[in-house]
């Protein structure tokens, strides 16, 4: 267990010029927890050329390195996919003609206590924090026992009676000490950095659910767990929070999947919260097995708007993701966006889609709206000066 400390640069960039002239470019790079410095192993690596749509791509070593190689000369976009405790990154590069671009990205949540023990079942549990972003976008949570679903909701300040910041969202049933996590959009639900709010964890009315605890007591100093309503100053939660607390801000940000659908092209519209979109990832997979590839793209409004920017390809897979440069898709914060994703061949393949948790927007499927649910997935875009520097002048969670 631990707790970590956000940090606000997504990732640091060297350009190292080598002496072979006949070595093609290449991006190498290096993904580490950046609490620990540890490495990070078997993470997608995804790296697209200004305005074309082919990716390249590799997967970390042991040592948490990787290497795409026979690149051509040129800017790229670099990124690793959100997860389920982590946010996405993405880095722009310039890969010289006999040369190596160099990523470093730092990867992890801005609090993370291990649950490694149990208590007895209570309806609710709570667990209190520091914020140091500007929006709370993600909560990983660990239980024991029967399966349940959990409905979460962050509240103000330190303990259960606070009053309800943003809307709720509820997990899939998770038990038998296994997680779930949920993600909210940039925004829904915000937060100053440097006050204290608290997560309120509630089975269905009636029942009760079993939390995962830190076993080693309280490992977290700025916040604690309550148990129903009585709190508890030695004890922590086991749970993982993202915070909107780097250079990225979140557009849009659906988890789990209440379903999964066989389209031949899946959509989602939403609100763009920036300037630029420079990331988006959805919940896909195969058929039979058969490899299929897929192409996201940007339009204004709704299906048959027009595009914006170019495609970008990548695999139908569970953590499917793409990536443009600054300045690629250029979009207006508060308008209306449309996330277009649809087989190169026109191929079937799954899409993971939730039940409306996105207020503002809805799925598609083979181009007809479904207000009833939201495509899994994730849209971020350069913050805006603005919010960095709300961000920076406030004081910031620290060990």
């Amino acid at each position: 267990m631990s707790f970590l400390r956000s940090v606000p640069i997504l990732a640091s960039l060297l350009l190292l010029a080598t002496a072979y002239p006949s070595m093609s470019g290449q991006i190498a790079g290096v993904v580490r927890r950046q609490d620990s410095g540890s490495p990070m192993v078997r993470v997608a690596v995804h790296a697209y050329a200004r305005g074309r749509s082919l990716e390249a791509s590799s997967s970390t070593d042991n040592d948490g390195r990787f290497l795409i190689q026979d690149l051509p000369a040129g800017d790229f976009a670099v990124c690793i996919d959100s997860t389920d405790s982590s946010r996405p990154q993405v880095a722009a590069v310039t890969v010289p003609a006999q040369g190596t671009a160099r990523v470093v990205f730092g990867v992890g949540p801005t609090v993370s206590i291990d649950g490694d023990s149990w208590v007895q079942g209570q309806h609710a549990f709570c667990q209190s924090f520091r914020a140091s972003g500007l929006s709370v976008t993600g909560l990983k949570l660990k239980a024991f026992g029967p399966s349940r679903a959990v409905t979460v909701q962050v509240l103000e300040g330190d303990g259960p009676s606070g009053k309800p910041i943003g809307p709720a969202r509820k997990t899939v049933p998770v038990g038998g000490e296994g997680d779930t996590a949920v993600f909210w959009a940039g925004g829904e639900v915000p937060t100053t950095p440097g006050k204290s709010y608290t997560l309120k964890l509630s089975a269905d009315p009636g029942k009760e659910w079993i939390a995962a605890i830190a076993g080693r007591g309280d490992i977290y100093p700025l916040g604690q767990a309550y148990f129903g309503s009585d709190p508890r100053p030695l004890s922590d939660l086991g749970v993982t929070i993202c915070e909107e607390n780097d250079s990225l801000a979140t557009s849009y940000a659906v988890s789990a999947g209440a379903r999964a659908i066989r389209v031949r092209a899946v959509g989602q519209t939403f609100v763009a919260r920036s300037s630029d979109i420079l990331y988006a990832a959805a919940s896909l997979g195969t058929i039979n097995s058969r490899a299929v590839y897929v192409r996201f793209s940007i339009h204004e409004g709704g299906p048959g708007g027009k595009q914006i920017g170019p495609s970008k390809g990548t695999g139908a897979r569970g953590d499917a993701a793409v990536a443009w440069l600054p300045g690629e898709v250029e979009v207006v914060p508060g308008k209306t966006y449309y996330l277009h994703i649809e087989s190169f061949d026109g191929a079937l393949f799954f899409a993971s889609e939730e039940l409306d948790p996105y207020a503002k927007g809805c799925a598609l499927n083979d181009a007809v709206k479904d207000p009833r649910y939201d495509l899994c997935g994730w849209i971020s875009g350069s913050m805006s000066r603005a919010e960095q520097d709300r961000l920076l002048k406030h004081p910031r969670s620290a060990k």
